[in-house]
């Protein structure tokens, strides 16, 4: 019997396990592996600062924490996405990605593009999940309304996705983590250095702090 495909979840800003459609998709398919990628061109754009990264690994951090509970590693890959697929296309051959609908900035719609054409090069199918108001291929939200709203309902009123509770982590993810979490807070990615003592804590961990203090 033919081994199942690697099923490649690729977190983005959804840095949690819960509701996080991606991933709970996944455990059924195959062996899983949660990657992020630290992306040099990112967090040396002018709209990003040390607070942002600074943010970004608690939040990773925290999001390592809960994904060993389900007994699966969070691996840290820092280059590009690119290279990143052609090293997963090198190391398992085929596998599915599997990520969230982003909206961020004209780097990442252009990042985003590039991964797209690279799925489509090497018949990779990439599944996006949306979870935001955002719905591709409207011209806009007023000629689209009712088409819109009907589909804002629906992901509103759709079920909260799970996290998998019985995934397999896919052999031979030490080749994708390149940094371990406790290096997160060190890396040097080009920024200015001072410290921003008073920035918000990040991670699913803090928030839900914050919301039980209010």
């Amino acid at each position: 019997m033919a081994k199942a495909p690697i099923q490649v979840v690729w977190f983005k800003r959804d840095l949690r396990i819960h509701d996080h459609a991606p991933l709970s998709n996944t455990a059924a398919a195959g062996p899983v592996l949660p990657i992020f990628a630290i992306e040099p061109e990112q967090w040396q754009a002018p709209d990003s600062a040390l607070r942002h990264w600074q943010f970004a690994a608690d939040s990773l951090a925290d999001l390592s924490q809960a994904l060993g509970t389900l007994g699966l590693p969070l691996c840290l890959w820092q280059g590009s996405m690119l290279d990143l697929l052609a090293a997963l296309k090198a190391h398992y051959g085929e596998f599915a990605l599997h990520s969230h609908e982003e909206t961020g900035n004209a780097w990442s719609f252009a990042r985003d593009l590039d991964v797209k054409a690279w799925c489509q090069q090497h018949d990779t199918p990439w599944h996006e999940a949306r979870q935001h108001g955002v719905v591709r291929g409207f011209k806009s939200r007023v000629a689209d309304r009712n088409a819109w709203e009907k589909q804002w309902e629906t992901l509103m009123t759709a079920p909260t996705a799970t996290a998998p509770q019985n995934a397999l982590a896919a052999e031979g993810w030490q080749a994708f983590n390149h940094i371990d979490v406790e290096q997160l807070h060190g890396l040097t990615l080009g920024f200015d250095t001072i410290p921003c003592p008073e920035r918000q804590p990040g991670g699913r961990s803090e928030g839900r702090a914050v919301g039980a203090a209010l």
